[in-house]
């Protein structure tokens, strides 16, 4: 999904940065008209899209552009639970389950609990990917397994990280085949 949506944004000539730390943003309000990165370089643009959490943003930028008082309280903010999605692809529509969403109980003894995982049978919504029915679940969940690996680089966090992703996956993928075997 995100090779295709960079590709289109190039399409359309968008210019890409990634791994290049924005310490301010420097606004007119409400706008954004610049992005000042660590290593100098101030980068003008008519639009800005940051693919990171929110606090991170408000954070660059200035009290004379944001209000103090929002910005005090945006980063004191408790963060929420994170989500662990699962994406499948299928040889066959899974007609069991139908066109819909259901939401399937962690009944699992093993720690920790996966909690509710909201299933989605995308089939009447859209047309499968490449010809292929497709198969969605998702479920919320606080990110201390996950939190040693947080300021590593995504697709760079090694085995142990994708071990662990794996097992939760095929935990998963346990409970959608309990349902629809």
């Amino acid at each position: 999904l995100v090779s295709a949506l960079v590709e289109r944004g190039k399409g359309l000539g968008v210019e890409y940065r990634f791994r290049e730390e924005v310490v301010a943003l420097d606004c007119a309000r409400p706008l954004v008209q610049a992005a000042r990165t660590r290593n100098g370089e101030r980068i003008e643009a008519e639009l800005f899209l940051a693919a990171c959490h929110p606090k991170l943003i408000v954070a660059c930028i200035d009290d004379e552009s944001l209000s103090p008082l929002f910005k005090s309280h945006v980063l004191e903010m408790k963060d929420a639970r994170g989500a662990f999605q699962v994406f499948l692809r299928l040889r066959e529509p899974l007609t069991s389950i139908g066109p819909t969403c259901v939401m399937l109980r962690d009944d699992d003894v093993e720690e920790p609990a996966l909690g509710t995982v909201l299933v989605t049978n995308p089939v009447s919504a859209d047309p499968p990917a490449h010809g292929r029915p497709r198969l969605e679940a998702m479920t919320y969940m606080t990110d201390d397994l996950f939190a040693r690996w947080r300021d590593l680089p995504v697709m760079r966090r090694g085995p142990e990280y994708e071990h662990l992703k794996s097992a939760h996956a095929r935990r998963v993928i346990g409970m959608i085949a309990k349902l629809a075997p």
